[in-house]
């Protein structure tokens, strides 16, 4: 599906699918499965579809309704709240392991000036920490 929304176009084929959940009503109007998927530009969304009782529901005419679909465009907090009501705590840290797993190490390489990298082992040493922890601290 394809949808612009406030001038950002929105495409289920083109962005990365990350999870799916569904409310496990198959074949019931209160039918519900979402889709989270990723932009190329780091933006979220989530594809949803419902049955005639869901809130994807679409009127049909003399009061009735019809099953439905939408995207919904969400933050980055947004997103990671999604996650945490729908998937398991493994499929959360997958997604966003900076966020649900602080204990998760990332090797880097960096070229700082001189100057800079003095600094930083000054630091450490002075607050008996690893360079690493400092650049965490300062980060975080």
């Amino acid at each position: 599906m394809k949808k612009i929304i406030n001038g950002k176009m929105y495409d289920t084929e083109k962005a990365k699918l990350m999870a799916e959940w569904d409310n496990k009503k198959q074949g019931s109007l209160e039918y519900v499965h979402e889709a989270l998927y990723q932009k190329r530009t780091g933006e979220f969304f989530v594809y949803g579809t419902g049955g005639p009782k869901s809130q994807y529901a679409k009127p049909c005419g003399n009061d009735s309704w019809d099953e439905g679909n939408r995207i919904m465009p969400l933050t980055y907090d947004g997103a990671r709240q999604w996650a945490k009501e729908h998937l398991t705590e493994d499929e959360c840290i997958e997604i966003f392991p900076e966020v649900f797993n602080h204990d998760i190490k990332q090797s880097l390489h960096i070229v700082v000036k001189v100057e800079t990298y003095e600094k930083l082992k000054r630091m450490a040493s002075e607050q008996e920490l690893p360079i690493g922890k400092i650049i965490d601290n300062l980060v975080n």
